[in-house]
């Protein structure tokens, strides 16, 4: 219905209802529009309604016991911004300048001692935690007892990390750092970096490795000083990272990658000699590139004359002895 309704009407209708009495929020849920849709025709209507002396002074009286702005909304049946407004001079003022019943601070600091801690006693009496922080600032609350901080910085001096210990323990990460600040623990790196660890683990599979942008020769190093049987050979513009006892697969697979082609039996044998390999005549040739030999055709480019002459005397004879038969 509202949407078939011409704008005019919807603003006058918000309006209205704004100045009646109700909330900015209730009247866009009525009316069925957005909450800025009402927030922006009504800019100049004030929707914080005047409260009686009375209910203004009972919200003062309970802020002024320690309640938080919170407790005293719910329990008065108010909004938080009502409340705000008028405190507002209240909390200008230190904690420390608010006198309160020296009943109140006693019994607030039986409770900490009682219950050890400061926020179970905030939500027990109602009251704020600064209220509450500020009248036991030298109450000291030790939530553990003296055998389990002591559990908790051996486990980390023994070397297990903070996340480690709380789980165990089953207790919060910032527990076990609050008993553990002084603890300065080293943190242990790898011996191997994940880039190394690519590589070893191509190596291990195929028995051979060809640099690429995941790991170069700076992984190689890193790994050499690890395994010591590790080999690399570069030739003809092309390196390649194997185990010492894989050179055999290793040869063919360099052969292989090769762009350029290997022409003689030297060439040949250097690439052989740099793996420490043996191979045999067939596998060498298999490798090996033979260029075709240049011969030339005499039947095109040369006639004999002299042949051609007895072709043609010899085929003469047989027609006449075929004559001669006939």
């Amino acid at each position: 219905m509202i949407q078939k309704t011409s704008p005019k009407i919807i603003t006058k209708m918000i309006r209205d209802k704004v100045k009646s009495g109700k909330t900015k929020i209730e009247v866009a849920n009525e009316l069925g529009v957005s909450y800025y849709t009402v927030k922006k025709h009504t800019k100049d209507i004030s929707t914080i309604l005047k409260i009686s002396v009375e209910l203004e002074r009972q919200i003062r009286e309970e802020v002024k016991k320690g309640k938080s702005i919170r407790q005293v909304a719910e329990e008065l049946d108010i909004s938080r911004d009502t409340v705000i407004k008028y405190t507002r001079d209240i909390f200008k003022n230190p904690i420390r300048k608010m006198k309160r019943p020296p009943e109140l601070i006693e019994k607030i600091r039986e409770n900490v001692l009682k219950y050890s801690s400061k926020t179970k006693t905030a939500k027990e009496m109602g009251l704020n935690y600064y209220v509450v922080k500020y009248h036991t600032r030298d109450i000291h609350v030790k939530r553990f007892p003296t055998d389990v901080i002591a559990k908790i910085r051996n486990e980390v001096t023994q070397g297990k990390t903070k996340i480690q210990v709380a789980k165990e323990m089953h207790l919060s990460k910032n527990t076990v750092t609050r008993y553990t600040v002084d603890i300065n623990r080293v943190e242990k790196k790898a011996d191997i970096t994940f880039k190394a660890f690519l590589l070893l683990q191509e190596i291990v599979n195929k028995g051979y490795a060809f640099p690429c942008p995941r790991y170069t020769l700076k992984e190689y190093y890193i790994l050499k000083k690890k395994f010591p049987r590790l080999c690399r050979v570069k030739m003809h513009g092309r390196a390649i990272f194997f185990m010492e006892d894989k050179s055999n697969i290793a040869v063919n697979a360099y052969l292989l990658s090769l762009h350029k082609r290997i022409t003689s039996y030297q060439e040949l044998k250097q690439v052989i000699k740099a793996f420490e390999v043996d191979i045999d005549s067939d596998g060498k040739n298999m490798f090996l590139y033979k260029k075709k030999s240049k011969r030339r055709d005499f039947g095109k480019n040369f006639e004999d004359t002299s042949l051609r002459e007895k072709g043609d005397s010899f085929v003469e004879s047989k027609l006449f002895h075929l004559l001669l038969l006939w």
